[in-house]
């Protein structure tokens, strides 16, 4: 995540806008900088004067950081050689141990022999070390392919994975065909265990997400807001049209964002995952928890005849909103669906209760909840049937007994 002085933004009262570059306006300078990064690759530089090169292009110092990080996903500093650190320590106490902590000039060179004689090194291989602890330079090495237009779009991404990563709340409605979408977002959101709501009305689909901001206290980078910015880019960058709104904090204080796939001002970004690095990998299970749950119910499924479905086809109650469940089982004509819920922060078990009283509400009752004791106080007066687990031996025992006791009572 690019830090907030990486962040080019403009606020109007309680609105903020991305300041994204643009192709119209901006495309001679990355050619520009494109050009600058050829001329210098495989050379020993430093990242200042990298940086100080950028910023006479651009102009800006927030975007220029933000440049400089855009960077990391074609070009690599290599150092030009790797110091036996022990060695240095050693150098280093014996410096200030028999010198004061200083040499010198003219003593250097004696000074020198004699430390790399007492440390069993070379005296080339010795001031080798001590140039590459003191000196900023680095060779430059190419990772991938790049061109101007290429670097201004991974550079706008990582502006908009800012802001997700600081998000309150993320919406995204995609507009027309919204099977695809739905299926690719809602499986994520699942995996990665992203408190969402979904929504289908007029052929349109509605994705609200819980930003980490108000499941987490952290203002730091989290690995809720890295996995809620790659559900929500990749879908942005596969599904269109869609229209886009983030509430973030900043500095404490609220603000939104809006955009459209439509309009002239739309951000065209590039996930560096279509470029070649490595995207996040969703887990099979979003908690060991629910791995242990499965267990169970395969279990069940060669016992007692019963039909076990996983992550099933979304449910879409009569206000449009969609609910899937961790499990869905079937025997004979009568189906129950199970949900997992296991520890986590407390802003997330109430916007989870705020979920399962709109089931109700909407008239849902064939939901069994599979509830962790540690959370009995929460969850206690919610209306569904229940079972509560602990997670050692002798409770997982117990939960397998309830289950299958549950399941002959259909």
């Amino acid at each position: 995540m690019i830090p907030l002085t990486a962040f080019p933004y403009t606020i109007y009262g309680d609105r903020i806008v991305l300041d994204f570059f643009k192709c119209s306006a901006d495309y001679e300078k990355f050619q520009n900088i494109v050009e600058l990064l050829r001329s210098v690759e495989g050379s020993l530089i430093s990242r200042r004067f990298l940086f100080n090169k950028i910023y006479a292009i651009l102009r800006d110092l927030r975007k220029t950081r933000l440049v400089m990080r855009a960077i990391k996903y074609f070009y690599e500093y290599e150092p030009p050689c790797k110091p036996d650190y022990q060695v240095l320590l050693k150098f280093y106490k014996m410096i200030q141990d028999n010198y004061h902590g200083a040499i010198k000039l003219k003593e250097r060179t004696r000074i020198i022999k004699e430390i790399a004689d007492k440390l069993g090194v070379q005296e080339s291989d010795l001031l080798k070390m001590l140039i590459c602890d003191n000196v900023e330079l680095n060779y430059f090495k190419k990772k991938r392919e790049v061109d101007a237009r290429t670097l201004l779009r991974v550079s706008n991404f990582l502006i908009l994975d800012k802001a997700i990563k600081m998000s309150e709340k993320v919406e995204i409605t995609f507009l027309g065909e919204v099977g695809t979408p739905l299926k690719v977002v809602l499986w994520r959101a699942k995996r990665g265990g992203i408190l969402a709501d979904f929504n289908i009305n007029n052929d349109s689909l509605k994705c609200i997400f819980e930003g980490p901001r108000s499941i987490l206290e952290t203002p730091g980078e989290t690995s809720y807001g890295r996995l809620l910015s790659v559900i929500v880019l990749d879908a942005l960058w596969k599904f269109k049209p869609w229209k886009l709104r983030i509430f973030l904090i900043i500095r404490g204080r609220k603000y939104f964002m809006r955009a459209s796939s439509e309009s002239y001002w739309a951000p065209d970004f590039l996930p560096p995952w279509v470029i070649g690095e490595k995207m996040i990998k969703f887990r099979r299970f979003d908690s060991k928890d629910e791995m242990l749950v499965f267990r169970i119910l395969m279990d069940a499924k060669e016992s007692m005849n019963v039909e076990v479905e996983r992550e099933s086809s979304p449910l879409i109650l009569p206000n449009g909103k969609i609910f899937i469940p961790d499990f869905t089982v079937r025997k004979g004509n009568k189906t129950i669906l199970i949900e997992v819920i296991g520890f986590w922060t407390k802003s997330y078990h109430e916007k989870k209760l705020e979920k399962l009283r709109a089931l109700w509400k909407e008239g849902v009752r064939n939901l069994l909840l599979l509830i962790n004791e540690k959370l009995r106080e929460i969850y206690h007066s919610i209306p569904f049937d229940k079972i509560f687990y602990r997670t050692t031996k002798a409770g997982v025992r117990s939960l397998k007994k309830d289950i299958m006791s549950f399941l002959r009572g259909l």
